[in-house]
């Protein structure tokens, strides 16, 4: 990845987390339960934690994604679909399996020990999606 899209995804993020964190501040949908300043502190310090575990660890998925796409590997790399739909079942075969692996973290006690972390938010708020195990 080169060290210019790396910063405009990295500015696009923290300003759609700040942009949300304000919108939250200005219209509150309920009071807080815990103080917000520790929250954030530990929300964005499990975010830099999983981000830097991810950015070390050279097995990580998003490696693995780009060494896949650099090879042309993939499914629908092989096939002659138009690119609109093929951005299109992406999105959605991606989201699936989203959805799936957190499913499967609901199971097992080892695999729940360690998801336990993204639901052990005392609010919800845009730096709760930072709570992620790596």
């Amino acid at each position: 990845m080169s060290s210019r899209f790396a910063a405009i995804r990295l500015f696009c993020f923290f300003g759609v987390l700040i942009s949300c964190a304000v919108a939250e501040r200005l219209a509150p949908r309920r009071a807080p339960v815990a103080e917000r300043g520790t929250r954030w502190a530990a929300n964005l310090g499990l975010g830099a934690l999983g981000s830097l575990l991810v950015w070390l660890l050279p097995v990580a998925a998003v490696e693995a994604a780009y060494r896949a796409e650099g090879l042309r590997f993939g499914l629908l790399n092989q096939t002659p679909i138009y690119f609109p739909l093929k951005f299109i079942l992406s999105i959605t075969l991606l989201d699936m399996l989203i959805y799936w692996q957190h499913r499967l973290f609901h199971g097992p006690r080892v695999l729940w020990r360690l998801h336990a972390v993204h639901h052990t938010d005392l609010d919800l708020d845009s730096s709760s999606g930072l709570r992620f195990h790596p």
